[in-house]
């Protein structure tokens, strides 16, 4: 009897103890999967077949390194955070939560500065999180598709970059990525036309989209026209926060990408505006099928005409903060007078010296009046006497006009 007991404790020594889970190492992993861990173990034979599955997603991989360790290559997540592993080997099975999570992908929270020189590299910082803890990886920054350089992970949630020269009034995508995902942040930044404001012509037709010109120093560059730009605008107005809006020749609204050179998302209308004009938070334009001057609501794309202007054509609108200006053809003289933004009533007509320019837009700029014209001129105009300065630029025929910061 002492004998059979013997062998019986014997055979029971062989099995081995109840199946557990101890820990993994690392204890986390990338959502996207395909990273290794190895799960440490107790209660396994080596020689059993492995499954392991995290958060009910099996392994593509696993196997068993010998009693206490499984290597496992873990399967993509389906969220960030604490994920339950079951390990089955044989005819036992065990599970476990708070030895693995998933570690959340890289985000941006912030991009800065939000403005930079476009003909210069600039030096960019990005915070957010996932750009250096939990294996991450090597860091990679795209900048509208174009590789950055000197990418430089400080710590977790702050990294630097050197972004390329772009193009002026961009607003480029920045993209992050490591062995963590990706992350996305949609116009990071603006590509400014340089260190002082300046006037943007933009151009109805040609291989220049615009043609910037700072009045300051009189020097001015082209903004190269997109391969795939087909729209011409009849007139161009800057919203409260720098955004570019724009009526094109098939008379619809919309705010303009300066990457693609296109309305996104336009509004299709009844409307032409060979000019518009932002005084505050109030819009204000002149609709050429009626000849009407009015108010112009951007959200509703909608015109309350106020009274008519003169026929025909030669049409440009300014403020200089207090006071509208029109230019208008009256008799074939093209002359400029205020108007009143409340009644749409003209003031005392002074005809343009020398006569003859046929004005495309207006605009007040550091207190000069400004017209584009057809003969694909700038000119600086004394409101006082009409008399007119051509500028040192040539930017084509430009019908729309508007200051560019």
């Amino acid at each position: 009897m002492c004998a059979l007991a013997l062998v019986m404790l014997a055979g029971c020594a062989d099995e081995p103890a109840g199946p557990a889970l101890l820990s993994a190492t690392p204890g986390y992993g990338p959502l996207v999967g395909g990273t290794t861990i190895v799960l440490q173990v107790s209660g396994f034979s080596r020689n059993a077949p492995v499954r392991v599955s995290i958060a009910g997603r099996e392994a593509p991989l696993a196997h068993i390194v010998d009693g206490t360790s499984i290597e496992v290559v873990i399967p993509p997540g389906e969220r960030t955070g604490d994920a339950e592993v079951t390990v089955l080997a044989g005819d036992r099975a065990t599970s476990a939560m708070h030895v693995f999570h998933y570690s959340a992908p890289p985000a941006i929270e912030a991009v800065v500065p939000a403005e930079v020189d476009h003909d210069a590299s600039a030096t960019m910082t990005v915070t957010g999180h996932g750009f250096s803890a939990e294996a991450s990886g090597e860091l990679a920054v795209l900048v509208d598709g174009v590789a950055a350089t000197n990418v430089l992970a400080l710590d977790d949630s702050t990294l630097r970059f050197t972004a390329p020269p772009g193009t002026a009034f961009v607003r480029p995508d920045v993209e992050v990525r490591d062995l963590r995902g990706r992350a996305e942040k949609r116009a990071a930044f603006r590509y400014r036309a340089g260190p002082r404001p300046g006037l943007v012509l933009f151009s109805r037709f040609g291989a220049a989209f615009a043609t910037f010109f700072d009045p300051a120093d009189g020097t001015s560059f082209a903004i190269p026209r997109s391969l795939t730009a087909t729209a011409s605008f009849t007139s161009v107005v800057r919203d409260e926060t720098g955004e570019y809006w724009a009526f094109d020749r098939s008379l619809r609204w919309g705010r303009i990408d300066m990457r693609t050179q296109a309305l996104i998302s336009p509004v299709q209308t009844n409307l032409l505006f060979p000019t518009l004009v932002r005084v505050g938070g109030a819009y204000f334009g002149i609709e050429r099928f009626t000849q009407k001057f009015g108010r112009f609501d951007p959200s509703a794309a909608s015109f309350t005409p106020l009274s008519t202007v003169p026929c025909c054509g030669s049409y440009g609108l300014a403020t200089d903060g207090t006071t509208i200006w029109l230019a208008a053809r009256r008799a074939g003289v093209v002359a400029i007078s205020t108007i009143d933004p409340g009644s749409g009533e003209l003031g005392t007509a002074i005809p343009l010296v020398p006569a003859g320019p046929h004005v495309e837009e207006l605009r007040w700029f550091a207190g000069v009046l400004y017209a584009s014209t057809a003969t694909q001129q700038l000119l600086a105009i004394d409101p006082v006497s009409g008399a007119t300065v051509v500028q040192p630029v040539a930017p084509g025929r430009a019908n729309a006009m508007e200051v560019g910061q």
